[in-house]
């Protein structure tokens, strides 16, 4: 069920949002053995809606809900050139401006990870980050950042199953992870990407290099030349519902 408003007021060829809102109740989305359900989601926005280009200038935005918060104060958004696929360069393109999001993870990773796995390795904490789309002078810039707090992933026993604890495999205090990439500069449609910083601190594992992704819409392949610390015991825990 969604419920939505807006105030517009023409400007030139374009329209003026001054403000605009929705709520969904009952959200439920399907795919595969993904999903996502969410009791109430409200969003909030002003901006400039360009009809000739389809073009978005979001000054403000927010969006609530349960699983996720995402908080804007300036985002432009260009709709893609004919069958455009939505990847990585191609969102470069398309997106410029800057947007914090906090979101819980356990609800989060049912959105990307198989219901039956998560129910068998239940995942905690809390997450929260900003991203930034910006022009240099080096080509279309992508910057994420983003921290972890109190990040655990159980073992559902069989008394976790049937309503009791699950058993904590590995925890995490807190993690901090730093991507930059760049497209380089008059590369538009290339398929390098130039991998500026990628870092990771935490008690588990500490990384810093930097590098290259070529191909990437095909091999993807990935080369980065730098640093890595890892306690092998969390590691092997960490990933073990995936391999």
């Amino acid at each position: 069920t969604v419920k939505s408003t807006a105030a517009l007021a023409a400007q030139g060829a374009a329209w003026r949002v001054t403000r605009a809102g929705a709520e969904i109740e009952k959200l439920a989305i399907r795919a595969g053995d993904r999903r996502i359900d969410e009791p109430r989601v409200v969003a909030t926005a002003a901006g400039i809606f360009h009809p000739g280009t389809g073009r978005i200038d979001v000054s403000s935005g927010e969006i609530l809900s349960t699983t996720l918060s995402l908080r804007t104060g300036g985002l432009s958004w260009m709709p893609a050139a004919g069958d455009q696929p939505p990847d990585l360069p191609a969102l470069a393109e398309r997106l410029r401006g800057k947007a914090q999001w906090r979101a819980h993870a356990g609800r989060l990773a049912s959105w990307v990870v198989p219901a039956r796995t998560l129910a068998a390795w239940p995942v905690g904490g809390e997450l929260s980050g900003m991203f930034e789309v910006a022009d240099t002078a080096a080509g279309i810039n992508l910057l994420v950042e983003m921290t972890g707090t109190q990040l655990s992933v159980a073992r559902a026993t069989a008394a976790g199953r049937a309503g009791g604890p699950a058993q904590t495999v590995w925890s995490e205090p807190e993690a901090r992870l730093a991507l930059e990439i760049t497209r380089p500069a008059g590369t538009a449609g290339a398929e390098d990407l130039l991998v500026d910083r990628c870092g990771i601190e935490s008690s588990t594992v500490a990384i810093s290099a930097r590098g290259r992704v070529q191909d990437w819409s095909g091999e993807r392949l990935v080369e980065l030349e730098g640093t890595a610390a890892y306690d092998w015991g969390q590691v092997s825990r960490l990933v073990e519902p995936w391999t």
